[in-house]
């Protein structure tokens, strides 16, 4: 949310709970959806790196509103009780976002059976 500078490359890491989630794969965002490639690939274990960029699509321009990618994870957990928390977190901005520091760069789930 509001970048203030254009953006046409991008890259960050995605960190999340392996206990509780497995990741599936990564989408374009609604601020992407016509740049040449959005994509993500598990890089080690818990930590997806998650990167684009837009070719002849569209440049997000400054001050922006939206998402540069969706990233769709598997809930597997087996045995976890209700309440109980994981956390993503956002880190590594590279490229046009890098130096950017959203509040918050990390979120928490809870489980809910």
């Amino acid at each position: 949310k509001g970048n203030l500078q254009e953006i046409n490359y991008f890259g960050l890491d995605l960190t999340f709970d392996t206990n509780m989630f497995q990741f599936q794969k990564v989408n374009s965002g609604s601020l992407t959806g016509d740049w040449a490639s959005v994509d993500g690939n598990e890089i080690s274990s818990g930590t997806i790196r998650i990167g684009g960029f837009a070719g002849s699509g569209t440049p997000i321009s400054t001050g922006s509103t939206g998402e540069f990618a969706v990233v769709k994870l598997k809930v597997t957990c087996n045995g976890c009780s209700n309440g109980q928390q994981a956390q993503f977190c956002i880190t590594n901005y590279q490229d046009d976002i890098r130096g950017m520091t959203p509040e918050p760069s990390c979120t928490t789930f809870t489980y809910n059976n």
